[in-house]
């Protein structure tokens, strides 16, 4: 290689002889000027209108009619078995200050599409952040924000402009709000589209059955706030059927989103045994015994959902990195939610589907940085968000499970009483 000197005489050089060529003419021909930027095919416009065929186009349905679908049938079978014991043992930790506490700014504007206020019941949308999340974790969540720039999920670094919320005395609920043009949003523009149905893109349908079942998740909170609360069965059966079992692979989907954050929450099982939850170890023990030591952990079927998941993201036409970038866009339109009660709840649901993912697939498609998951370098938010997503998770089966039971007990009668006319 040349020293400084040498190349900075080259150069002068270089310069020299480059002025003294002559210039050439010019292959193409010239280019005409324009008043305006011209549009092919579109001669004196401007600018081409965008037509947001998203907003009108029929949304996509996420049942896939593959040979893995009769292990997920064993796996949903073996969750409702189990739901029961779980349920109790999920809401317990719930109740703890390590999975309660989320630092969230609610304040953020939606950079996805534009909106015009159209709140839901305000009373009932409205909430009010908490003076009592304990200063260890608070000391904690400002010492955890190591930056990955290729990472699953982004979540709210505490701020001036963030604010504690206390998940548990802000239980979800059925506000109102309409939440429909979002969802539409994520099921057109986030989830995967194209070649779903080639055998080398079981990737993408791991992906959107994941975000399916997320969405029937959430549906099932609301119908629970119906059914409980309300005490309207007839209405939370007719809204079960129009948006679950009529939903093709909805109900489905949530058993599958559950089986794999399930198999996540056994991934990390050593971080679960030895974390002290910020001195609270003795009331969260029991709770933590009861999930690792329930044998659904270690059912065969959620064993294969998270061992197909992996062979997916492996496979040599795989491209995770594209799974990483929609789970930080899925947590990112959370801010479009204009219900601020369903804001929090779904961005702590889909931190955990996001990091339920970083413990099963690792960092992979990063080349030479691939890598598993270490449980103990997640940060209290996302181990927090993964039992507080799992917990919602057999909760929503739960809630899924009593209304099959209900329409299915109606269709019986309805039936027989046709039958006697």
């Amino acid at each position: 290689e040349a020293a400084p000197a040498d190349l900075g005489s080259r150069a002068a050089s270089w310069g020299a002889a480059a002025r003294l060529q002559p210039l050439r003419p010019s292959r193409s021909a010239p280019r005409a000027p324009h008043a305006v930027c011209e549009e092919p095919g579109l001669p004196g416009t401007e600018f081409r209108e965008q037509q947001h065929e998203w907003e009108s186009a029929p949304n996509p349905h996420f049942e896939y009619n593959a040979a893995e679908d009769l292990w997920v049938l064993e796996g949903a079978a073996a969750v409702a078995q189990y739901t029961g014991e779980l349920e109790p043992h999920f809401n317990g930790l719930r109740r703890r200050p390590f999975f309660r506490y989320y630092s969230v700014d609610l304040m953020a504007s939606c950079s996805y599409l534009p909106q015009v206020e159209s709140p839901c019941e305000l009373d009932a949308c409205e909430i009010e952040p908490t003076d009592g999340a304990p200063k260890a974790i608070q000391q904690r969540d400002l010492n955890e924000y190591e930056f990955e720039l290729d990472s699953w999920s982004r979540w709210d670094m505490p701020s001036d402009f963030t604010e504690y919320y206390d998940l548990h005395a802000l239980q979800e609920t059925n506000t109102g709000y309409d939440g429909s043009r979002v969802w539409r949003f994520i099921n057109q523009k986030i989830c995967f589209q194209l070649n779903l149905e080639e055998a080398q893109n079981s990737w993408k349908r791991d992906f959107n059955r994941g975000v399916s079942g997320i969405h029937s998740a959430i549906t099932c909170s609301i119908l629970r706030s119906t059914l409980d609360e309300d005490g309207d069965t007839p209405k939370a059966l007719a809204e079960f059927r129009r948006r679950i079992t009529d939903e093709p692979g909805a109900l489905n989907n949530l058993y599958f989103v559950t089986m794999l954050t399930l198999c996540a929450v056994e991934r990390i099982k050593p971080r679960l045994t030895r974390c002290t939850f910020i001195g609270d170890m003795d009331e969260c023990k029991p709770h933590i015994d009861g999930i690792l030591g329930s044998p659904l952990l270690s059912h065969p079927a959620l064993g294969q959902a998270a061992a197909l998941l992996r062979d997916n993201a492996d496979s040599e036409q795989a491209a995770p990195w594209k799974m990483r970038l929609r789970t930080r866009d899925l947590m990112g339109v959370m801010n479009c939610v204009q219900c601020n009660l369903c804001r929090l709840h779904g961005k702590v649901m889909v931190h955990g589907l996001a990091s339920a993912l970083q413990v099963l697939l690792g960092h992979k498609g990063r080349g030479e940085c691939d890598r598993d998951v270490d449980p103990f370098a997640l940060s209290r938010i996302e181990v927090a968000a993964l039992i507080t997503a799992a917990g919602k998770l057999i909760s929503a089966c739960e809630v899924a499970q009593r209304l099959t039971e209900l329409s299915n007990a109606q269709q019986a009668h309805d039936t027989a009483t046709t039958a006697n006319l």
